[in-house]
């Protein structure tokens, strides 16, 4: 990224040139690693709206390689969304007992609902929608609904305009902050 100024003064180009070239990389990785953190909310919040899983349970699934962070020296991240399902259990509206050996729960746009499950309180409390994995009584599972289709949507929506406008945003922020900082530290001061 190339960041132009021109002043008929040449000590301020100069001063100027020193200041950006000293404090792009840096400003322009804290920038990347915030917007990886405002796609991860925005996803959250929209995807949260649309299936009733809470967002903060979303967010766990969109995760930010620690080992791969934009640095001064490297300015790439890497967010990859996670595929796990969840339980439906944990999606409002809670699963109920519907009728006699039935249940109703909301079952995520994308998917079908699970024709012989039923409702039950295991001995933990928990209460959700479970099927038989044979035909014997036990064992039972619980019925998982995948999240991964809207998430990535989600992800790749906010991706190509918002995280854009967010980035440009934080980005001239924080390289007006660095600026401020370095003219302070020259004995300048800017009005």
């Amino acid at each position: 990224m190339d960041i132009e100024f021109s002043s008929d003064c040449p000590e301020l180009v100069e001063l100027m040139a020193d200041i950006g070239g000293k404090y792009m990389n840096a400003v322009t990785s804290r920038t990347l690693n915030k917007t990886v953190n405002f796609v991860k909310r925005e996803a959250a919040a929209e995807v949260s709206a649309r299936t009733g899983v809470s967002a903060a349970k979303i967010r766990r699934r969109i995760k930010q390689i620690k080992a791969l962070k934009a640095r001064p020296g490297k300015l790439v991240t890497v967010g990859f969304v996670g595929e796990a399902t969840i339980p439906v259990g944990d999606i409002t509206p809670k699963p109920r007992a519907a009728g006699l050996r039935g249940v109703s729960y909301k079952v995520i746009p994308g998917s079908k609902a699970e024709p012989d499950a039923f409702f039950a309180k295991m001995a933990s409390g928990r209460r959700s929608a479970y099927v038989r994995k044979t035909a014997a009584s036990l064992p039972i599972r619980e019925v998982q609904a995948n999240i991964g289709p809207v998430l990535r949507r989600s992800v790749r929506r906010i991706m190509r305009d918002p995280a854009k406008t967010e980035f440009t945003g934080l980005f001239l922020l924080g390289m007006d902050s660095a600026v401020e900082k370095g003219l302070k530290k020259r004995g300048l001061v800017r009005r």
